[in-house]
């Protein structure tokens, strides 16, 4: 079992110990997997009887049996993401909406002199910003930094790039731009397929969903009731779901790229894109669609939203 829900672990009677809990977690730079009160290379990941987790090198993944109390659940998951922070929450921009109509190109140039660039976005957080910074009463297509690159690249859904790969012999070998992990391998699908799939949460691990989904409704699954669809960076995390039949992970092929050059891979798309029009090489977010992304012509005139700089 990798996940027992919240009001499982919260609705725990007062007798149960410290040593009914069993936390699952890895080393974010090495990639180790460690368990409670393993000890390896000197790493060592244990609870103190205050709730504290041992360490903030370490990113939670699982947890195993009870609380004594709510508190103590919310204190260790607390502590285990407090020093991870960047990597599940992305960074936060300060967004500027410039309610004229330009062109994507003299909109970048725009934004370049007077603010950073035009907007990034990192993570559904920033996504949600986005929205907001558009004024009410506009409620079409506005311009964002993306457009479309000339390098396909394997990028994970939640917003970074793949530097760890576990590919089956010959994959992958054109048969999709998305990835299904099957017995500890991974092979190219195509995106429309309807697999299991399996999420990631910030404060619970992994979770694997047995209803079959294309991997773009899985993406939004994921995304809706937890934090995004998996993405693996060791081994230790491959063999979590190494025994479990074919399911969507949240490896994608992406050309899309934003004009200030950050390479992270969070997308937004609404439904039906990217398509595979000719011509349509730039991307507006769209107000009255959740904020969500759709690419056109960078010859039309939009409204912008430039970003200036991060928050410290």
């Amino acid at each position: 079992m990798l996940y027992q829900g919240p009001d499982q672990m919260s609705e725990i009677e007062d007798e149960t110990t410290i040593q009914d809990v069993h936390v699952l977690a890895f080393h974010r730079e090495s990639g180790e997997l460690l368990e409670s009160g393993e000890q390896r290379k000197g790493k060592q990941i244990k609870l103190l009887q205050s709730g504290e987790l041992i360490s903030a090198e370490f990113q939670l993944l699982a947890v195993e049996g009870g609380f004594k109390s709510r508190s103590l659940r919310e204190e260790m998951i607390s502590a285990s993401l407090k020093e991870n922070e960047s990597i599940c929450h992305g960074r936060k921009y300060q967004y500027q909406f410039i309610n004229e109509s330009r062109t994507w190109q003299d909109a970048q140039s725009y934004c370049r002199v007077r603010f950073t660039d035009l907007a990034t976005a990192d993570n559904m957080s920033d996504a949600g910003l986005l929205v907001n910074t558009v004024d009410v009463g506009y409620s079409g297509s506005v311009w964002i930094g993306l457009h479309n690159g000339t390098e396909y690249r394997w990028v994970w859904s939640i917003g970074t790039l793949s530097q760890y790969s576990i590919w089956n012999s010959g994959e992958p070998n054109g048969d999709g731009g998305c990835v299904r992990s099957f017995n500890g391998s991974w092979y190219d699908e195509s995106c429309i397929t309807a697999l299991p799939f399996v999420c990631f949460n910030d404060s619970s691990g992994f979770i694997i969903i047995t209803t079959a989904m294309a991997w773009r409704d899985a993406q939004s699954y994921c995304r809706q009731h937890h934090t995004d669809l998996a993405s693996i960076s060791s081994a230790e995390q491959q063999n979590l779901i190494r025994n479990q039949a074919s399911l969507w992970i949240g490896l994608f092929l992406d050309s899309w790229q934003w004009s200030d050059s950050g390479n992270l891979s969070f997308r937004y798309w609404t439904e039906g894109q990217p398509s595979q029009s000719s011509g349509s090489e730039c991307v507006g977010m769209s107000r009255n669609n959740s904020g969500k992304w759709a690419h056109e012509s960078c010859d039309l005139k939009r409204p912008f939203i430039c970003h200036g700089g991060e928050f410290p």
